[in-house]
C-alpha cells in the first residue's frame, strides 16, 4: 500500500483543509519524482464536482472553462492539474 492510500481519503467532504493540503502536497511530490520521459497518470476519486466532467470537456489546465457547479475539491483538483501542467479527462457516473 502506498503512503497516500488511507482508509478514508482526505478529499472526503468532512476532511479538514489541512488534511487536503497535506494530501495534495504529498501527491505533488510523488508526481515530481517521475522522469520527463515517463507518462504520468493520476487516477482516483477526488470527490470533485466540476462541469468539466458533465460536459465531457478536455481540461488542459491552461484555458478557462465555464464551471458554475465546481466545489472546493474540484477547484483543488483543477489547480493541481494546472500546477503540474497535467490534462484532466474524467468520466461521469450517476450517483444514487
Amino acid at each position: 500500500m502506498c503512503e497516500l492510500c488511507q482508509p478514508m481519503p482526505p478529499t472526503e467532504c468532512d476532511g479538514s483543509t489541512n488534511q487536503k493540503d497535506n494530501f495534495y502536497r504529498q501527491l505533488k511530490k510523488a508526481c515530481e519524482k517521475s522522469s520527463k520521459h515517463q507518462k504520468l497518470m493520476v487516477n482516483g476519486d477526488f470527490n470533485a464536482t466540476t462541469a468539466v466532467s458533465l460536459g465531457q470537456t478536455f481540461y488542459d489546465g491552461k484555458n478557462a472553462v465555464d464551471d458554475p457547479i465546481c466545489n472546493e475539491n474540484g477547484t483543488r483538483l483543477k489547480g493541481f492539474c494546472k500546477q503540474l501542467n497535467l490534462c484532466m479527462s474524467q468520466t461521469y457516473f450517476s450517483h444514487p
